[in-house]
């Protein structure tokens, strides 16, 4: 009778797990990749609108990953279709995920397990499974809402990135190659991490601490204690290579060494705008800005100004300020990988530069306001109306 029983017992869960599926990560091919995505304009001088983005998506190369239900699938840009779908059987739980570089995408789940894809094979390269630290569970059974935070981000330790993982009030700073735990920061004894941001080869926590100022400058490499620093000094931030951050401050551009804070120069920027929110443009040993009358890019190692191109002014975006009489973030955004650089003419006016020059290669007018949002894959994305676009 109890073989019998066993031998059903097994069949059903067969069937279950048939119908249902297996536990675990799993990534299933659905099309091999196409011939390479090469629509007409790609690699051309003039500005060229090469179809549309996806919100959150990432490019690499011929796909772009995104968000799909409770994983994640790279869909083929060239027509559309899934190469492969990443997914949890049996966990909706999906956490933070991010690009690391060219080739890794990295997913965070909820109960701590992390997953690095690789995107052009279609494989899981490792995966890592975090533990909680009494600290941590001490706070969660005290608080738990302020302490179940997650954020994914990822730093530099030379060439190599570091996974930097903030999830129950802790920092586990992960391998990007192994998936190995480098190095842990718990909490402080005056309240869990409430943010962890990777700037080049540092990372910067910020304790939820009343009364006190506990934010510290981290090791991306091991860990350790680089110097203690006050919120306001490094908000929104830009990293610059592994050893130096960008800021604005005041109306100036402030470039500091993140070891020890040391301000390297300070540069007053043109025509300085209240309201005005600064994306700027790191690339090679180029840091350029979009200002309240001109695109400037400024010499990484002194500040000093290697070019700058006159645009449109505030007026030109009167009917575009907020009720809080706050510019839209367009305003002082610049994009570039080094190679072309884009900026905002005015509302409605892309500009392509040559990154190192200058030099305007081509301007392109849309029907609606745009907002550019990002690089992708050496293409800007920008959003013009209610459509994301991908831009050459």
């Amino acid at each position: 009778m109890r073989v019998i029983q066993a031998v059903a017992g097994a069949v059903v869960s067969i069937v279950l797990l048939f119908l249902i599926g297996w536990p675990g990560e799993t990534i299933v091919r659905v099309a091999g990749h196409p011939s390479p995505w090469n629509p007409p304009g790609r690699g051309t001088p003039p500005i060229d609108v090469l179809g549309k983005a996806d919100t959150y998506g990432q490019i690499f190369g011929d796909v772009q990953v995104v968000r799909r239900g409770n994983g994640v699938a790279a869909v083929r840009l060239a027509d559309g279709i899934d190469s492969w779908v990443y997914q949890h059987r049996w966990d909706d739980e999906l956490g933070p995920h991010l690009r690391v570089d060219d080739r890794y995408y990295a997913v965070v789940w909820r109960d701590g397990r992390v997953t690095l894809i690789d995107v052009p094979a279609g494989r899981i390269a490792w995966r890592a499974d975090m533990s909680d630290g009494p600290l941590a569970r001490a706070h969660r059974a005290s608080d738990e809402e302020r302490v179940t935070r997650w954020e994914l981000s990822v730093a530099r330790h030379g060439s190599t990135p570091v996974l930097v993982v903030l999830h129950d009030g802790r920092i586990d700073a992960l391998d990007s190659r192994t998936g190995a735990i480098r190095w842990s920061y718990q909490a402080p004894s005056c309240g869990p991490i409430k943010r962890a941001e990777s700037v080049g080869g540092a990372v910067l926590v910020h304790p939820r601490c009343e009364g006190q100022s506990a934010s510290v400058v981290l090791s991306s490499d091991d860990g350790r204690l680089l110097r203690r620093f006050n919120d306001d000094e490094l908000y929104e931030g830009t990293a610059i290579g592994t050893d130096r951050l960008a800021t604005v401050d005041a109306g100036d551009l402030v470039v500091r060494r993140v070891a020890d804070g040391k301000i390297l120069w300070r540069a007053p920027l043109t025509s300085h705008t209240d309201g005005a929110w600064y994306a700027l443009g790191v690339a090679g040993d180029l840091l350029t800005v979009r200002t309240g009358t001109a695109v400037v890019a400024h010499r990484v190692a002194d500040g000093r100004i290697a070019w700058r191109h006159p645009v449109s002014g505030r007026d030109a975006w009167d009917d575009y300020v907020g009720d809080d009489g706050d510019l839209p973030t367009v305003f002082g955004t610049v994009l570039t990988d080094g190679v072309h650089t884009y900026a905002a003419d005015d509302p409605r006016t892309l500009v392509k530069f040559d990154a190192r020059t200058g030099r305007v290669i081509d301007r392109h007018r849309f029907d609606e306001g745009l907002d550019l949002e990002g690089m992708r894959d050496g293409l800007a994305v920008i959003r013009v109306g209610d459509s994301r676009l991908m831009i050459d």
